[in-house]
């Protein structure tokens, strides 16, 4: 079932994971998509059209200057975000940052790339590998949420300051080039060997 999760953050936004498997034949036509040249991008725009049409009711998807997706006629907010065959497509009624991940241990190897003094420290229930991917994950749905004020860094701009296992919510501290500091809130889930995060 292409299907992993469907569900409502809050009434807030809604939130699809999807296996991409089918080719649908449909959309291969469609000159926007046939002028995509890399196999696996246009597989996911395909996935993210089919999802748009069948479960949002929503259309006409198109990108900013900075690269981030919006829904062309719609006051609500979209974001996107894949790891190997698997898509996460959300959208909100307010802006928000969306990132998902597979389980490897290549966020434990670039780690000195991204992780701030100020990041949280592991747990013992957690393993390096989940606790470096959650705070890459967290970084990137941020990063995603604010792309059209600033090219965050992610090492020296955006502390996950604390986790909260029980609850799976992430508390986490941004602090603009301009010296202004805002605090977010996240979830996160786990989805087979994946990890989702979202901004609230």
């Amino acid at each position: 079932m292409p299907l992993l999760k469907h569900f409502k953050s809050n009434n807030q936004k809604q939130i699809i994971v999807w296996r991409m498997e089918e080719e649908f034949l449909e959309y291969q036509s469609i000159p926007e998509i046939r002028e995509i040249k890399h196999s696996s991008r246009r597989k996911e725009k395909i996935a993210v059209l089919y999802l748009l049409a069948n479960f949002f009711d929503e259309v006409e998807l198109s990108y900013d200057d900075q690269g981030k997706p919006q829904l062309s006629n719609s006051n609500k907010f979209i974001s996107i975000s894949h790891s190997n065959a698997i898509l996460a497509v959300g959208i909100g009624n307010n802006d928000f940052g969306l990132d998902i991940e597979k389980l490897t241990h290549k966020a434990v190897r670039i780690s000195k790339k991204f992780i701030h003094d100020n990041d949280f420290r592991i747990v013992e229930s957690m393993s390096e590998s989940f606790h470096k991917t959650l705070i890459w994950s967290a970084k990137e749905a941020i990063f995603k949420k604010y792309s059209q004020r600033e090219h965050l860094i992610f090492k020296k701009q955006i502390a996950v300051e604390s986790i909260d296992e029980a609850g799976q919510l992430l508390n986490v501290k941004i602090e603009f080039s301009d010296g202004s500091v805002r605090n977010e809130k996240l979830s996160y889930c786990s989805i087979d060997d994946f990890i989702l995060v979202y901004s609230n």
